[in-house]
């Protein structure tokens, strides 16, 4: 995940120790946050001269890696719609960071 600069957002998700910054995932959606993190390393990214591009999840992986978990055909419909609005608030904030990199 370091090589794709998302290290320091799972170092600030992983041991930040502050109280407001707690994460709580609700029952419902750990199955989706758990495909999520096991997609860490499939993300379609463009790297040239202004930086890294994220472009999204590489979507022909998840299939696969809903499988290996055993994630139950009934539910992957909603895992995927869990999936693009993490994938969504990932490319935001991604956009910002890089927003904020070029200003200065």
């Amino acid at each position: 995940m370091a090589l794709f600069g998302l290290q320091d957002v799972a170092d600030d998700l992983l041991h930040n120790d502050a109280e407001d910054d707690v994460c709580e995932i609700e029952p419902d959606n750990v199955e989706t946050v758990g495909v999520f993190c096991a997609l860490g390393t499939q993300w379609r990214v463009i790297a040239g001269m202004a930086g890294a591009v994220y472009q999204g999840l590489e979507y022909s992986a998840i299939p696969p890696v809903m499988e290996m978990l055993g994630v139950p055909v009934a539910r992957r419909k909603g895992v995927f719609e869990g999936l693009r609005i993490m994938e969504r608030a990932v490319l935001e904030y991604k956009a910002e960071e890089s927003a904020k990199t070029k200003k200065g």
